[in-house]
């Protein structure tokens, strides 16, 4: 046993780092194991956003690193748009390399393998935080490092794994700004500040904060004398790191401001953010706040951190200086979960659609911290005091229990936690006793249950409301789908859309390689969705999914490709290939990128709220066609009574949330869930004239219901006209379109190009200026005559940023060579003192 000892001792800061990393990793994995997830059981992480979104950045990103894909810019999001933006935001980590190593459709491995990645390195930054404020390496670091990698917050959000790389280096950014503080060197806090910046600005934006709360708090404890000069010396590297991701940020904020920045100041209306009950889920094991707009913030991570904090209030030997410091911060934190204004302050200043109170990470961090310092000081407690403490700690659980148990949601967690009180209390006095052997060995088993249930608890929440997907599920898709999407693109290289009346996310353009108009992420154009909802294309919040489309805007859109479940429901397609799960059309009215329209699309204002009538509108101003025709009918409460008038198929149009596609009944059958979904315009289908049809609603109708007959003559003459003057591509990438036309006269051209400052559009080597149309799109006056035209997308902002951002980093390495040679003169300057 000696021996072992020995060894411990002799490699203790090793041990110590690889069981901080390993040891959660391990933990994870059981619960993963009890959980059914791979690579133990059939389901992946692959759950709401993790699924809906970053799974197919990811995608994006590795075929962008190895087949040379633009992350400037790309048409495989949202018709076409910038990109920077969404790389920072969701996919920057450099831990992402990782993602080179698997197939697409195995992409799930590389999201398992993240998740435990990141996890792992939590461990071990806590743990380097915890020696260097201490100086000494101690196994106890391995519990704490269990608790603030396995925390509620890395368990629920995990899904969010561009969040975790926050919890990874805040530590390290802190140490950094210890070095400032204790020797005015700032190098470790560029560098970490940088690097964090770099992985996500938004929750790097969040630990800004905290480093502000965290450097005026060791002021005040340590009583720093020069803390404004060292505050100027920490906004100095702040900036530095800033300055230094220019080519990041000033990109970011541009294509921003095109969406996400429009919303300006965004709160709940409410001066509280959560109910008083959160405060339940944030101290009991297997409680898990909610993570929707009803939830709050997820900070658990053991009963015995109460336990730590209250023994930490009561120790002698820490002064009440400090003591009221630490409470302060805390209380800070915790008013920041219950104050909306303070909460979406943390927020970038809009509140958060779901995933409430993303910052509670920091608040884990510091309750750790104050607990690591409860333990260091430990030594200076008596038993009594220790037996006492955690005899109110239990206390004060069982009047929460009293006082509340009408809402809480699992009573046996509580149960767990009285439970958990008294064995840790019990634990404290052995560890007092200088009992430490049997301590270890307690507390590792202890803590591996709690942490274990309460991480089980978690991941079996979400299973139930949310549902992890099947890796199967995952495979089938993207193999079956992109197996034609490549055959497509072998057959026709020439530019087009496609797009689906099914989908497995949003964002399938983006993972399947195919130019697309759904998209869903935060980096999102406002003009672009709102074009799009006025001619009846389903959004809900952020979200972009192609349904309730039409002929028309198939045509007018660039569709050219149809990937659909239900084939006879789309007019103008011809079947080109029919699969188990789907049928492959192809749009014979499809209409390619740019085409000669009327001018009086640019008198077109604003649209209303009936889809079909803002389409007649449309190609009304366009080339005077209109391509429906409205109907009446008899409505009784939620019952439509309908005559057909001709053999056409009908769309209806409605402006009403309590319906919606999804609950509608056509002569008693439902219309299919996978073709329509939510959306609020659709095909009832084809009827013959004088049929009678019954349109039956779920809920009681608003009078924003519209009915239309199609007519295919009129939409074949619109078509007609639009493809007798077009523009045709003859070279295309992700940043640059060249084409040719022949206009009979001068003529204003209408480009599905979403309308972007970056783009250059030239006409024989001669610059011309764009206008923009619809509010959204591309519009060229182009001169009679045969002529070649380029579209070039470069975005100044990141070749502005890059220049900034070599400066800086210029300036720096000249500060650091100066600084150098001063130390060597004055080195040589004080041997020569002593010589003489």
């Amino acid at each position: 046993m000696s021996a072992i000892l020995n060894i411990i001792n002799r490699y203790k800061k090793t041990i110590i780092l690889i069981a901080s990393f390993f040891v959660p990793v391990f933990l994870l994995l059981l619960v993963y194991k009890y959980a059914n997830i791979y690579p133990f059981g059939k389901f992946s992480l692959l759950i709401m956003d993790l699924d809906a979104q970053y799974i197919d950045f990811m995608i994006y990103l590795k075929h962008a690193i190895t087949d040379g894909s633009s992350l400037i810019y790309s048409w495989t999001k949202a018709g076409g748009a910038p990109l920077l933006d969404l790389f920072f935001y969701y996919t920057a980590s450099p831990l992402n390399l990782i993602l080179l190593f698997f197939e697409d459709d195995k992409m799930y491995n590389a999201v398992l393998l993240l998740n435990l990645l990141k996890i792992g390195m939590c461990g071990v930054s806590f743990s380097i935080f915890l020696y260097y404020k201490n100086r000494n390496w101690s196994l106890n670091y391995v519990f704490l490092a269990c608790l603030y990698s396995l925390c509620t917050y890395n368990v629920a959000y995990s899904m969010c794994l561009m969040w975790l790389d926050a919890l990874i280096l805040l530590p390290i950014i802190l140490i950094g700004v210890e070095k400032i503080l204790k020797e005015n060197k700032c190098i470790l806090f560029i560098c970490s500040y940088t690097l964090m910046f770099f992985s996500n600005f938004y929750t790097c934006y969040m630990i800004t904060i905290f480093v502000a709360i965290y450097f005026i708090y060791m002021c005040i404890i340590t009583d720093e004398k020069q803390f404004i000069k060292k505050g100027l010396l920490l906004c100095f590297a702040g900036i530095v790191s800033v300055l230094i991701l220019s080519w990041q940020l000033l990109p970011s904020i541009e294509n921003m401001a095109a969406g996400k920045l429009l919303k300006g100041v965004t709160d709940s209306k409410s001066f509280f953010t959560v109910s008083a009950d959160t405060f339940i889920k944030m101290i009991f094991p297997a409680q898990c706040n909610k993570i929707t707009n009803q939830g709050g913030p997820s900070v658990f991570s053991s009963v015995i951190v109460t336990i730590f904090i209250s023994l930490y209030m009561v120790n002698p030997k820490i002064k009440v200086k400090e003591k009221i410091s630490s409470g302060a911060v805390i209380f800070f934190l915790l008013l920041s979960f219950y104050i909306n204004a303070i909460d979406v302050f943390w927020h970038m200043f809009q509140a958060p659609t779901w995933f409430p109170c993303r910052y509670a990470f920091v608040f884990v961090f510091f309750v750790l911290f104050i607990s690591s310092k409860s333990l260091l000081f430990m030594k200076h407690m008596s038993i009594k005091r220790i037996i006492l403490t955690s005899a109110c700690v239990l206390f004060f659980y069982v009047l929460i229990f009293v006082l509340a148990k009408d809402k809480i949601p699992n009573t046996q967690g509580i149960i767990v936690s009285f439970i958990l009180i008294i064995l840790y209390g019990v634990l404290l006095t052995l560890e007092k006793a200088k009992k430490r052997r049997v301590f270890f060995v307690l507390i590792a088993i202890i803590m591996t249950f709690e942490i274990v249930y309460n991480s089980l608890y978690t991941v079996e929440r979400l299973h139930k409301v949310f549902k992890y997907k099947q890796t199967s599920e995952f495979e089938e898709f993207i193999s079956s789908v992109s197996e034609y999407i490549d055959k497509i693109q072998k057959y026709d290289d020439g530019f087009y859309r496609i797009e689906k009346d099914f989908s497995r996310s949003n964002n399938d353009s983006m993972t399947l390689g195919y130019n697309g108009i759904a998209h869903y992420s935060s980096s999102y154009s406002q003009s672009y969705n709102n074009i799009l909802r006025s001619l009846g294309i389903l959004q809900t919040n952020i979200s972009l999914e192609y349904k309730g489309a039409t002929p028309v805007t198939s045509s007018l859109l660039g569709v050219k490709y149809f990937f659909a479940k239900k084939p006879k429901l789309y007019e103008g397609y011809k079947e080109m290939v029919s699969e188990k799960n789907f049928t492959v059309l192809q749009n014979e009215y499809f209409l390619p990128i740019g085409y000669a329209v009327n001018e009086d699309i640019l008198e077109i204002g604003k649209f209303s709220k009936d889809y079909i009538s803002n389409q007649n509108l449309l190609t009304e101003a366009i080339c005077g066609i209109e391509c429906f025709e409205k109907m009446t009918f008899e409505q009784n409460s939620n019952v439509l009574e309908i005559t057909a008038t001709n053999n056409s198929p009908l769309y209806i149009s409605i402006d009403d949330y309590k319906n919606t596609i999804d609950n509608i009944k056509v002569n008693g059958e439902v219309l299919p869930k996978s073709s329509y979904g939510k959306s609020r315009l659709c095909s009832l289908g084809s009827f013959s004239e004088g049929d009678k049809i019954t349109v039956s609603f779920k809920n009681k109708l608003s009078d924003k219901v519209y009915l239309y007959s199609f007519n295919m003559k009129e939409f074949k003459k619109m078509h007609e006209k639009l493809n007798s003057n077009i523009l045709n591509i003859t070279s295309h990438s992700d940043t640059k379109l060249e084409g040719n036309f022949t206009a009979d006269s001068d003529k204003l051209f209408f480009t599905s190009i979403n309308y972007d400052k970056n783009w250059t559009i030239k006409i024989d080597g001669k610059e011309v200026t764009p206008v923009k149309l619809l509010n959204n799109y591309i519009g060229v006056f182009v001169p009679s005559g045969q002529h070649e035209i380029t579209f070039t997308y470069t975005q100044t902002s990141f070749y502005i940023g890059i220049g900034i951002s070599l400066t800086t980093v210029m300036f720096m390495v000249l500060v650091l060579v100066l600084r150098k040679q001063k130390k060597a003169k004055n080195y040589i300057s004080s041997s020569n003192t002593l010589a003489d």
